[in-house]
């Protein structure tokens, strides 16, 4: 196991091991698992997605576990991101997917080799005025139904006119993004998306043979990639170890146990009480103990990530027993009913996510009792407790 003095710093001002009696576990054997099996599994060459310091599991050794696996791609999520990676010997060609937002951005990205994501032609006019003489690469976003950024399937032509007056921005790789693939209502949306992206690869590869194409996040590397081939799939939950299917019709037999998950969080049990009948507890005592309740009191809160939604919804994993949240929880702790196990002691760790036992806890469990996503869970928990690596 490594110290936490060992990993690089993080590209957030906070110090988390300050600020934070909670701690994560990352999993680098289960990264590259992950990354190995969507390999194999889909034949695709993968630009493995880690924006957003890579979803709350750290930007840069994510990036050198994934690098050394085989890697020639990534996608980060600001131009600073892939200037963090640069520095810390990532040479792999990067792909920005918010793009250049000023021209500080528009610099770094040519002084590093940053291959900018690009929707309006007002971007590719900043990113040209300030290339000078340098040859600057670019990665076309394409809106094919998302409806967020990108050009559209009816600028083709003046785009195609407009980089061939100017030379010196060089489309490397087209891209959309896909917004319905992981339902099962999302089918004829994400249908008429691949088409689109179809004929869109088709018009700019008669300009540009060798420009590169990429469509697919984790749902759509999973499950729609059979329909449309591209030469990069962009994967983010599913290689963080969460299935972006489950529980759809579209889930793929052995995705769940193929997938491993790579985060873990604990805070420490730092009392333990016994609650008796008819006594409330935490703020507001929304919960009444209906018996006499063996009670711990855990480390945690909405300031290390663990939302106040979660009151009187989640459980934590104790030995490897459900152990379920009593009332509000607070913004550094919070209560779990420990009838179950009473034999916790103080200064052991809880599990937030992850744990022993057959049952620990998922991202999708967690995410489903706060009301939100794996997304979030992972990028909140990951982002603001100090993380170690296994």
């Amino acid at each position: 196991m490594n110290s936490r003095n060992n990993e690089p710093r993080s590209i957030s001002a906070l110090d988390t091991a300050l600020q934070s009696p909670a701690g994560v576990i990352i999993n680098l054997d289960a990264l590259e698992s992950n990354y190995r099996y969507l390999c194999k599994h889909t034949g695709m060459t993968l630009m493995p997605v880690i924006k957003a310091d890579a979803y709350g599991h750290g930007i840069v050794p994510c990036a050198q576990r994934l690098a050394a696996a085989g890697a020639g791609w990534f996608a980060v999520g600001t131009v600073a991101e892939a200037g963090l990676l640069r520095e810390n010997g990532i040479g792999q060609r990067l792909v920005s997917l918010l793009g250049c937002l000023t021209a500080a951005d528009i610099d770094l990205a040519i002084n590093r080799k940053v291959i900018p994501f690009v929707g309006s032609f007002e971007q590719l006019a900043a990113i040209s005025a300030r290339s000078g003489n340098n040859q600057v690469k670019v990665a076309l976003k394409f809106n094919t139904g998302m409806n967020r950024l990108g050009f559209s399937l009816s600028e083709m032509g003046e785009l195609i006119q407009w980089l061939a007056q100017h030379p010196g921005v060089e489309p490397e790789l087209a891209a959309s993004h896909l917004a319905s693939a992981d339902e099962n209502g999302g089918i004829e949306q994400t249908d008429n998306q691949i088409k689109t992206f179809k004929i869109i690869a088709e018009e700019l590869r008669r300009n540009y043979p060798l420009i590169k194409t990429s469509l697919y996040n984790s749902a759509g590397l999973l499950a729609h990639a059979h329909k449309f081939k591209t030469d990069l799939a962009r994967p983010g939950l599913a290689l963080y170890g969460s299935n972006p299917l489950a529980g759809t019709d579209l889930n793929q037999p052995g995705t769940d146990t193929a997938l491993k998950p790579v985060m873990q969080v604990w805070a420490p049990l730092v009392q333990k009480r016994l609650l008796r009948k008819g006594e409330g507890i935490s703020y507001g005592a929304t919960f009444i103990a209906p018996d006499d309740i063996h009670v711990a009191i855990v480390a945690v809160g909405y300031a290390q990530g663990f939302s106040r939604g979660l009151s009187g919804k989640a459980e934590l994993n104790i030995r490897g027993v459900r152990c379920p949240v009593l009332g509000r929880v607070c913004m550094q702790l919070v209560a779990v009913n420990i009838n179950d196990v009473p034999e916790a002691a103080e200064g052991e760790r809880v599990w937030i996510l992850g744990g022993p036992g057959a049952r620990p806890i998922s991202a999708a469990e967690l995410s489903a009792w706060w009301g939100s996503i794996p997304y979030e869970v992972f990028c909140l928990l990951g982002s603001v407790n100090a993380r170690e690596y296994s």
